[in-house]
């Protein structure tokens, strides 16, 4: 009971039915079961209501944990790593400790571990899907594709951004380029950029770059407030025909080796590097439809 306000006893009973986790595992050991609950439909509407009522209040009288990043509206795990690697890589410290976060090795930058083990993972699946492309369609080959490849390959790419293009097309885009092969078919003879643009993928450099450029929705109140702390628009000093073009100011680090690759100096980097029509629109429409 709270301010005349309660929850009703039957709106607490669920429906618990214990699911064995695999089907390898021994039935009777307790511990390889996971208890699944069923609450009604009236308590899950009620749930749902309460929750974003919640949430409108934590966010409009700015409440929330300024580093959360989970349950919450423009948060996720690639933009935490993108501010721990931000700040690890803006000492200018090799790290020497291994770290694993949510799948991503943070160790010897560039994380090149991380990227082995991705496409390590994904090329078993990319052999699977071969082994049955005879048995599926085109798009339905196209849907396991970006199911169990694109999306390994393009979760967290914004931390590899400055990995050696050398190392990109070794790895990642050669397993694209199998993919794109099983997907249409093509022959390992005939040229794969054709196919490639038949299919509307980019290459895998040019994907991590248009991760890192996510400084698009830090100057329009998309993306959370610890990475919109790092991006700041550029002032000249004196009177410049840049001063009107939305540039963003790059700062200057002391080791290129390792200051270059912080999200503060590559999004910034990579940003400048777009036209002068790009870098002033304001919304989401104008920017998808002119890229």
């Amino acid at each position: 009971m709270y301010h005349g306000l309660y929850v009703p006893s039957a709106f607490k009973l669920a429906h618990v039915t214990p699911l064995i986790k695999k089907p390898s595992l021994d039935p009777t050991v307790l511990s390889n079961y996971r208890p699944v609950s069923s609450l009604p439909f009236v308590s899950k509407v009620r749930e749902k209501v309460v929750s974003f009522r919640l949430t409108s209040y934590l966010e409009h009288n700015g409440l929330h944990e300024s580093h959360q990043s989970a349950y919450r509206k423009h948060h996720s795990t690639e933009t935490a790593l993108v501010r721990f690697q931000n700040d690890d890589v803006a000492l200018e410290v090799e790290p020497s400790v291994v770290a694993k976060n949510i799948g991503v090795i943070m160790a010897n930058m560039p994380l090149w571990k991380t990227m082995t083990s991705v496409c390590w993972s994904a090329q078993y699946h990319l052999y699977n899907i071969g082994r049955i492309r005879k048995c599926l369609t085109r798009e339905a080959t196209e849907q396991l594709i970006h199911a169990f490849i694109t999306s390994k390959l393009d979760y967290c790419n914004a931390l590899f951004c400055w990995l050696p293009v050398k190392q990109i097309k070794r790895q990642i885009k050669r397993l694209q380029n199998i993919a794109a092969r099983i997907v249409t078919p093509t022959r390992t003879s005939n040229h794969i950029t054709p196919v490639l643009h038949d299919l509307h993928w980019l290459p895998g450099s040019q994907r991590i770059r248009l991760k890192v450029l996510l400084v698009f929705k830090c100057q329009n109140n998309m993306a959370t407030p610890y990475l919109q702390d790092l991006i700041r628009p550029y002032q000249p000093t004196r009177a410049l025909r840049s001063a009107g073009q939305s540039r963003l100011e790059v700062p200057i680090t002391r080791k290129n080796s390792y200051g270059n690759k912080a999200f503060c100096v590559a999004g910034p980097r990579l940003w400048n590097e777009l036209p002068a029509e790009l870098r002033t629109v304001s919304i989401v429409l104008q920017h998808s439809s002119q890229s």
